[in-house]
Parts: C-alpha cells; sequence; structure tokens
C-alpha cells in the first residue's frame, strides 16, 4: 500500500482559511451576545433588573458584569454621584442645588416612577423637579440635597421672604 503525498503549503492554505472563518464566526456571536445580555455597572452606579414576566425588580449589591437574558430581564442603572441642578430663566441661573440619588428610597422612586426611569440623564431631571418644589424634596426618601446654593448667596433679593428679616 502506497501512502499518499501530502501537499503541505496547500493544507496549510486550508488549515488556516477554516481556523479564520471559526475565528470570525465566533467573534460574531461574542460580540452578539456581549451586546445583548451583558451590562456593566460601575461603582457609583446601583444597578437592578427588572423581570418583563412577573414584574418583580432585583436590587444588585454589587458592581461589575450583569449577565442577565435579554427577553426576560432589562438591567438599569442609576448615578449615585452628586450632580448640580439649576433652574434657570432668561439666560441666568436663578438657584442651584446639590443632589444625589439615595438608595435608601429607591422603592419609593420605582413605585413613583416605574422600573426605566432612573436611566441616564433622566434621573437629574427627576431629582430636579423635587428638589425645587414646595418642599424641596423632604417628601422623597430617594431625594438628598447636599448643597443649596441660594443659602450661600450674597444677595437678600434672592432669599425668601422670611429668610430676609
Amino acid at each position: 500500500m502506497k501512502l499518499k503525498e501530502v501537499n503541505w503549503p496547500r493544507f496549510f492554505i486550508r488549515s488556516a482559511m477554516v481556523a479564520s472563518a471559526f475565528l470570525a464566526l465566533s467573534s460574531v456571536v461574542f460580540l452578539i451576545w456581549y451586546n445583548a445580555w451583558v451590562t456593566k455597572i460601575e461603582k457609583n452606579e446601583m444597578g437592578y433588573a427588572f423581570n418583563k414576566r412577573n414584574g418583580q425588580i432585583e436590587k444588585f449589591d454589587r458592581s461589575g458584569w450583569i449577565v442577565r437574558t435579554p427577553w426576560w430581564y432589562d438591567v438599569y442603572a442609576i448615578d449615585l454621584r452628586p450632580s448640580q441642578v439649576c433652574m434657570n430663566a432668561n439666560n441666568r441661573v436663578l438657584n442651584c442645588k446639590l443632589v444625589k440619588f439615595n438608595p435608601d428610597g429607591f422603592s419609593t422612586f420605582i413605585e413613583w416612577h416605574g422600573p426605566g426611569a432612573g436611566q441616564g440623564e433622566w434621573i437629574y431631571e427627576i431629582l430636579k423637579s423635587y428638589a425645587f418644589n414646595v418642599n424641596e424634596g423632604r417628601d422623597c426618601p430617594f431625594l438628598t440635597i447636599t448643597d443649596d446654593m441660594r443659602r450661600k448667596s450674597s444677595q437678600p433679593a434672592t432669599l425668601p421672604a422670611e429668610a430676609s428679616r
């Protein structure tokens, strides 16, 4: 029995083509999986998942990579860093406050605004509306006012009537 002679250059070229195709297909599958299933929660964020089937909210105790099934869960993150929110009129700043989300009031926030309301920059608009309401956010357990620029102002005309006396 005679052994067949192997054409080594052709073998290596075909092997390289198969390996390249496998690597390209694996990369595409990984990118699709990563974009659909994986969410990163930063250290300065509070993450939670909303179960689409039963409406339950799962609050995460840690930061990092969260892997959830995309057709069962929506994963969200709320920024916990303080942010300056201002009231403007005619291109002039009337008042500014330094506000941040308080995680202790998370359940009240979800009850009032729904599961996806704290996503992105919308959280600051929500906190702004409560920080400048009549009660100045005292009735909102999810709002912490760190600093109020009105109290630091040296102009007595900007203070309320009770404080200017």
